[in-house]
């Protein structure tokens, strides 16, 4: 099977970025740590999760989330 691979280019993600979960706070961290995978197992496209490890939940500080982008193939 062939591996397929996610490209991004010339995409800014950012907190404030349409689809991306949860608000900014100062000291989210949102993008501090990357990782890429076929996290879902069926489609062999690369996919990317972001962390935000100091993002607030509620009253719960620093708890931490996380963002998952499923690649897709280009149009």
């Amino acid at each position: 099977m062939r591996k397929r691979t996610l490209v991004l280019a010339a995409a800014v993600t950012t907190r404030y970025s349409s689809g991306v979960p949860g608000s900014s706070e100062g000291g989210d961290s949102f993008g501090a740590e990357l990782a890429t995978a076929d996290f879902d197992k069926k489609d062999g496209y690369t996919d990317l999760a972001v962390d935000a490890h100091g993002e607030d939940i509620g009253p719960n500080v620093d708890q931490g989330s996380g963002a998952n982008f499923r690649a897709q193939p280009a149009n």
